[in-house]
């Protein structure tokens, strides 16, 4: 009885229906934009890892990403070069497969779906089966959103910021104290062109009145020596 399980488990892992899920989970993967590849082995140890935190992750009070951040963490120590984004998605996305297999295989007059990573995702989420997908989609927002509310800076945070920037404004060397240097050495240089420009007419004017007076003088001197004659 015990030979006849196993080969039937055997020949289910062989099936073109297990062929066909482990392809389409691979296409999945080339298609998603996460630069990272999936293996086998790093899919078990992301499960493995998973399993050890399941009661962590159950708890509101834990942060979600925090605790990504640890799986990460012990991935690389391993190997592999991973983000908390990427490891989030594919644990997403094997939830959703094994729930998809296990709906299929419950209802009757359906072909019976098999898959590499059923028996595994079944020992860990078995009893997590009748959540949604919109529920488990909708939850991994909700973390996502929490986790970008974690990162964001409070309202302290973006006081002390601004008067940071304020005080660097009259710092030297500060892209706005730039600015108003130059529009001041550019107004500077207009108002000594149009002193210059001034001065230059005054000049002028003096000029032309002394040329002016002298040649009066010429004249009358012209005037009285002509009398005399």
């Amino acid at each position: 009885m015990i030979a006849d399980e196993t080969n039937e488990t055997t020949a289910d892992q062989n099936s073109p229906e297990t062929q066909q899920i482990s392809c389409e989970s691979q296409q999945q993967d080339e298609l998603s934009d996460d630069p990272f590849r999936w293996t086998r082995p790093a899919v078990l140890l992301l499960l493995d890892l998973y399993v050890s935190r399941k009661t962590a992750f159950k708890n509101p009070n834990r942060k979600k990403k925090t605790l990504w951040e640890e799986i990460v963490a012990e991935m690389k120590q391993k190997g592999y070069e991973v983000t908390w984004v990427v490891v989030e998605k594919k644990m997403r996305n094997l939830r959703q497969t094994h729930k998809s297999i296990r709906d299929n295989n419950s209802k009757t007059g359906r072909g019976r779906k098999s898959w590499e990573y059923f028996q595994k995702m079944e020992e860990t989420f078995g009893e997590d089966a009748t959540v949604s997908i919109t529920n488990i989609t909708e939850s991994a927002a909700a973390e996502d959103a929490v986790s970008e509310a974690d990162e964001a800076p409070s309202p302290i945070e973006n006081l002390d910021r601004y008067k940071k920037r304020k005080r660097d404004c009259g710092k030297p060397g500060n892209k706005f104290d730039r600015l108003v240097v130059a529009v001041n050495s550019a107004r500077e240089v207009e108002e000594k062109k149009v002193k210059v420009m001034q001065d230059l007419c005054e000049s002028m004017k003096t000029a032309t009145a002394e040329r002016t007076k002298a040649t009066h003088e010429l004249n009358e001197t012209l005037k009285e020596l002509v009398k005399k004659l």
